[in-house]
């Protein structure tokens, strides 16, 4: 808590670079976002904008445990939290993976991990 107050309190009077993997204090403290993958910038962007990219793709799907490998192979799952009535998935697609997946709102985190796999389905440059 005391990091991301003093990178807000710092952002006001410069540019402050953070690399980090911790979504939560990209969401805290971030008013720009540069994504990087391959040694190359791929995104840089607002966090609403980001968030705007995925807006109505993100799904949550409660599917049994025996399913969940032949869904990482189908779809873009981010975070699952296994819980009494099965797996809960973050699906990240165009359309509900299955009947019963509910649209839920996105977070940085599906916008990262949408962003990374488009660079990743694109060959890199020669």
């Amino acid at each position: 808590m005391r990091f991301r107050n003093l990178l807000g309190e710092l952002s006001g009077e410069r540019i402050v670079v953070l690399s980090t993997h911790i979504v939560s204090d990209v969401e805290a403290t971030a008013t720009r976002i540069a994504l990087i993958a391959r040694g190359r910038l791929v995104g840089y962007d607002t966090p609403e904008a980001m968030l705007r990219a995925v807006e109505g793709r993100v799904w949550e799907w409660v599917i049994p445990s025996a399913e969940l490998p032949a869904a990482r192979a189908r779809f873009l799952i981010g975070n699952t939290a296994r819980r009494g009535d099965g797996v809960h998935a973050r699906v990240v697609a165009d359309a509900a993976p299955g009947p019963t997946a509910r649209s839920v709102a996105p977070g940085l985190e599906d916008a990262y991990l949408d962003a990374i796999a488009r660079v990743a389905a694109t060959p890199a440059p020669a």
